[in-house]
């Protein structure tokens, strides 16, 4: 499977999870040892001389590299670096894309790119040369063809031309049949309209007659209307002042109830809106003592974590002091007891002391050369470790910290918009009270308009 490139940002958030560097994972040459007083304090410095070949020494590098690669990326596609590419997506999603930035990404276009676009530019200009071909069929079909269509066209205009001639001495035919048919017409209408005119002299004559008739009829009708209409005014106008006297009785014991209730009511909404605000104080305070609350736990949270951090340091320097350094001390010690071994069984022996075989003396050389080649790059590989881990912890360590204070804006911005709420609230209730008291003060002043007399259909009838 090809890995995945290490401009893949994934790929980046991995490293920083890791705490591996770019030099870790592309470095073909594995790096100088370091001396002594880096990786260990407690001892004196000095300095460290490489004593595994470097045929070696590259083995063990290529091996770690692959095994990082392969830590890398099954850390790239897990779901705690795309949570933190969500994240960093959602702050620098409205940057735009500056000058650099483009110019860089057109550089970083692969070669298959290239090699693409190529290809499609030479099937672009093998469709243009087909299309150029069909152009000139086509121009040759649509020269024939309009050739054909204009014989079409002036037959077609030879035989329209005989049809309107046709046409023509038919409406001159039409037209004199026509003009004969008016003038009969004409002289039938001036007799009809001499016959209406008589018509109209004789009922207008008998029309004057009839309303001559009708007004002295009319004349009778509204002089017995009118005295029927005064006896029924005066009537109307003794029963209104009558209903006018009982309606202002009624209305000044209205307003004296309505003074006793507006007195009483006023008392009760001003303990109730007493009462509102006391609640809503407390429960104010109450998410006030939750908030501070809050405060204090993160930051017995952020001292919790510091201390953490401070722990792991201490367990992984006491790992290394504890486990790491008596290991590589037996192993030394073995080595030396070995070697004792090896002179005491040659002094035991019988044999005179002579010189040792040299078959055994280069069997011991390489033994030894192995062990202390082991021993180093056992060394080297233990201290890359370390930095590694103390990279990842420090960028978890940052992400912690940085999620804290997220959360403290997030807390303070809540706690702000809970206190403009609340002044919100304050000041529509302040509005409310106003607004009511303005209403009680007009019910309180309000005149009452008495009722129009209603006026007779009769009336109504004549106005129209």
């Amino acid at each position: 499977s090809a890995r995945l490139s290490l401009d893949d940002p994934r790929m980046v958030v991995a490293m920083q999870i890791l705490g591996c560097s770019v030099e870790d994972l592309t470095c073909g040459a594995p790096p100088p040892p370091q001396p002594r007083g880096m990786a260990d304090p407690g001892k004196s410095p000095r300095k460290v001389v490489s004593v595994v070949p470097a045929a070696r020494r590259q083995e063990l590098w290529e091996r770690k590299q692959q095994n990082l690669w392969r830590e890398v990326e099954a850390e790239a596609k897990g779901k705690r670096v795309e949570k933190l590419l969500k994240q960093k997506f959602c702050e620098t999603v409205e940057e735009p894309l500056e000058g650099d930035a483009k110019l860089n990404a057109l550089k970083m276009r692969s070669q298959a790119e290239i090699q693409r676009a190529i290809d499609t530019e030479k099937e672009k200009l093998e469709r243009i040369q087909a299309c150029a071909e069909r152009h000139d069929k086509m121009q040759k079909q649509v020269v024939t063809r309009r050739a054909e269509a204009h014989e079409k066209l002036v037959k077609a205009m030879q035989t329209r031309q005989d049809l309107r001639d046709a046409q023509a001495i038919e409406l001159e035919e039409n037209l004199k049949r026509r003009r004969k048919a008016g003038r009969e017409l004409i002289a039938k209408l001036k007799k009809s309209f001499r016959k209406v005119e008589e018509y109209k002299a004789e009922t207008f004559e008998n029309w004057q007659r009839v309303k001559e008739e009708h007004e002295e009829k009319m004349r009778d009708v509204t002089l017995r209307r009118e005295e029927q209409l005064r006896v029924e005014q005066e009537e109307l106008v003794h029963e209104y002042l009558e209903k006018e006297a009982r309606t202002q009785e009624r209305l000044a014991e209205k307003r004296e109830k309505e003074k006793e209730r507006a007195l009483k009511g006023e008392a009760d909404y001003l303990e109730k809106l007493e009462n509102s605000l006391r609640q809503i104080e407390a429960k104010q305070a109450e998410k006030e003592e939750e908030f501070l609350e809050a405060l204090s736990r993160q930051a017995k949270a952020r001292q919790t974590v510091e201390v953490q951090h401070e722990e792991i340091k201490a367990e992984a320097k006491k790992y290394w002091t504890e486990k790491v350094v008596p290991v590589l001390e037996k192993k030394r010690e073995e080595e030396e007891k070995f070697q004792e071994r090896l002179r005491r069984k040659a002094k035991k022996s019988r044999k005179p002391p002579g010189p040792i075989s040299p078959r055994k003396l280069k069997y011991l050389q390489e033994e030894s050369q192995r062990r202390i080649e082991l021993r180093s790059s056992m060394d080297e590989l233990v201290q890359q470790n370390l930095r590694r881990l103390g990279r990842g912890q420090e960028f978890n360590t940052d992400r912690l910290l940085t999620r804290i204070e997220e959360n403290n804006a997030r807390s303070d911005e809540i706690h702000e918009k809970r206190m403009n709420r609340h002044l919100q609230r304050e000041a529509i209730m302040k509005e409310a009270l106003i607004e009511k008291a303005r209403v009680n003060d007009e019910l309180r002043t309000m005149k009452v308009l008495p009722n129009p007399p209603a006026e007779s259909e009769e009336k109504e009838k004549e106005s129209k």
